[in-house]
């Protein structure tokens, strides 16, 4: 697990804060809850190590208790004017229009919105290495805390998003697992054989137990 200081990071890296990191930083910074903690994870906070800032579609927003996720969701809900989506056994989604106010180069003021759905998932977690240990490839494992101010990433993360890699960190939805390999090829990583044959070894030994399993979430 590496641990990256976020303010320093985007000074450093990049030509502003990141539109998503905005809208989390915003989140924590209107809660009037006596304790608020929960991760933003997965794409939106990948696309910042790989340069494609602003194009995220989703966030999925991982609360750590089930107060922050009710705490969550009344936050979007009275604070962001967020429209509920729906509901099911492991998310809460909303639609959410994001302005963010910036500066050109002449000092002009400028004002870009940004709509995408915000995903408030049920699952709760008892640390953040049980959380990062939750996901299924290692281009997966890059989350942002807002209260800390920090990125927590995957041993194995940046090298392997650096190399375009799909390599595998843990199975428990194994059809989910197959069809984000299926839509990360057509992004252009490949799977290499350690990852393929995780899988196959992963279906063998559990056989047909587990393939009705898959979660409604986008991903």
């Amino acid at each position: 697990m590496h641990k990256i200081n976020a303010e320093k990071f985007i000074k450093e890296r990049l030509s502003g804060v990141p539109p998503q990191i905005e809208f989390i930083n915003q989140i924590y910074s209107k809660h009037d809850f006596p304790s608020l903690n929960f991760y933003c994870a997965g794409g939106a906070i990948r696309d910042i190590f790989d340069g494609n800032l602003g194009r995220f579609s989703d966030i999925d927003l991982f609360p750590m208790e089930q107060k922050d996720y009710d705490n969550l969701i009344t936050l979007l809900r009275d604070k962001f004017n967020a429209l509920e989506e729906k509901e099911n056994d492991f998310n809460t989604s909303f639609n959410v229009k994001f302005k963010v106010e910036r500066k050109n180069d002449n000092g002009e003021e400028l004002e870009e919105v940004f709509e995408f759905i915000v995903q408030v998932v049920k699952f709760y977690h008892s640390s953040i290495e049980d959380l990062l240990d939750k996901f299924d490839f290692t281009i997966c494992q890059f989350l942002y805390n807002s209260r800390s101010d920090e990125f927590v990433l995957g041993e194995n993360s940046l090298l392997d998003l650096k190399n375009k890699k799909l390599a595998i960190n843990k199975i428990t939805y194994p059809l989910s697992t197959m069809r984000r390999l299926f839509k990360y090829t057509n992004k252009g990583f490949y799977a290499c054989s350690g990852c393929l044959k995780t899988f196959i070894m992963h279906v063998r030994q559990e056989g047909d137990s587990d393939l009705d399993k898959e979660p409604e979430y986008i991903d």
